[in-house]
């Protein structure tokens, strides 16, 4: 293991397997109670396809199986056949995610729930506040109104690369 993988929150375990979580506890009580906000919203909006389609935050955790100008009848079927399975999945790594939160020591099948929370959290919050491949980070100072929003869009970020890093732990070697 690599000095540099030592000083990570999220790290392989030196002994045992696993991985270790080492959070502060304001970062592990963030972590803990956003799943269950975006647990909330699915749970609001289960079994409404127009709610979903409506709101772009939830279109990216549904998205259309076929493209736009494609029948959208393809579309319809599809989601009454996967939706509710994609809404199970997504609440399930959310909930992993909230329970983990609170611990020191996670394995591995936990590890990639989160990178799945993570990006559910990712995906809603970057909708919300317009994160977009033009958006200039340099304009995000502490007065634009969404600061909060992009700071935490940032901290989950940085999170979720720690989470992948110490998955490809886990890769077996190239060949």
């Amino acid at each position: 293991m690599t000095p540099f993988l030592d000083q990570r929150r999220i790290r392989p375990a030196k002994r045992g397997g696993g991985f270790e979580v080492r959070l502060e506890p304001a970062e592990r009580e963030l972590l803990a109670s956003l799943p269950s906000q975006l647990v909330e919203l699915l749970d609001a909006t289960a079994g409404d396809d127009a709610a979903v389609a409506a709101d772009p935050a939830l279109a990216r955790l549904f998205p259309r199986a076929y493209r736009d100008d494609c029948d959208n009848e393809a579309n319809t079927d599809y989601h009454r056949l996967m939706g509710e399975d994609l809404r199970e999945r997504h609440r399930s790594s959310l909930e992993t995610l909230a329970a983990g939160a609170a611990l020191d020591r996670i394995e591995i099948e936990d590890l990639h729930a989160w990178a799945a929370a993570l990006t559910q959290l990712r995906l809603v919050l970057g909708a919300r506040v317009g994160i977009t491949d033009e958006l200039d980070w340099d304009d995000i100072d502490d007065s634009h109104p969404a600061a909060n929003a992009f700071a935490l869009y940032g901290w989950l970020s940085w999170l979720q690369e720690q989470v992948v890093e110490s998955l490809t732990t886990t890769l077996p070697d190239p060949l």
